[in-house]
C-alpha cells in the first residue's frame, strides 16, 4: 500500500510541478517584455512582476525538491520498524475516531483513497507530524487543535492500514 501512496504523491507532485512551471514562464515572460517598462519613478509594474516571477521560480524550486524527495523514498527498502518514521503507514485514533495516515517527508494535507481505505498525508514538518515521529503502538501525545487539547493515540503501525 505504501507503494501505491507515494505513487499517488508523485503524481500530485508532478501535476502541481507543471502547473507552477506554466505560471513561472507566464510571468517571467510578462515581467521581461518590453510593455511592463516603467513609465516613471512611481510605476512599479515592472519591479512587482520580477518579485512574482522570482516567487513563482523558488516555488518551481520547492516542488522539484519535493518530488526528488518522493522518488529517493519510492527507491529506499522498507526496514520494518517499531516506531513511526518518514515513509510510516499507521492508524490513529482521537476522540474515538480512527483514521490511517502516512507520514511523507514533504508537504502534507491530501487525503487518498487506496481502493476502500482512505489515508490521510502528513508532512513532516506539521504539527501533527512531528509529534508522531518516533512513536510506537499503543503510545500518546496531546496537541491543541482549534483551541483545544485532543489526545491521539498510535493503533496500527506498518501492517494492514
Amino acid at each position: 500500500m505504501k507503494d501505491l501512496i507515494l505513487q499517488e504523491l508523485r503524481f500530485i507532485c508532478q501535476r502541481e510541478l507543471a502547473s507552477a512551471k506554466a505560471a513561472y514562464e507566464s510571468s517571467h515572460d510578462y515581467a521581461t517584455h518590453g510593455e511592463v517598462k516603467s513609465d516613471g519613478k512611481y510605476d512599479t509594474r515592472g519591479i512587482e512582476a520580477g518579485y512574482l516571477a522570482g516567487a513563482q521560480k523558488r516555488r518551481v524550486l520547492e516542488l522539484e525538491g519535493e518530488l526528488a524527495l518522493l522518488e529517493k523514498l519510492a527507491q529506499e527498502k522498507s526496514m520494518a520498524s517499531d516506531v513511526i518514521a518518514i515513509g510510516s503507514l499507521f492508524g490513529m485514533k482521537s476522540e474515538g475516531s480512527e483514521k490511517n495516515y502516512f507520514l511523507s517527508p514533504t508537504t502534507g494535507g491530501y487525503q487518498i483513497e487506496i481502493g476502500s481505505v482512505q489515508v490521510l498525508v502528513l508532512g513532516l514538518q506539521s504539527p501533527l507530524g512531528r509529534e508522531t515521529v518516533g512513536l510506537a503502538i499503543g503510545e500518546s501525545f496531546e496537541i491543541a487543535v482549534k483551541n483545544e487539547v485532543r489526545i491521539f493515540e498510535i493503533t496500527k503501525l506498518n501492517g494492514s492500514v
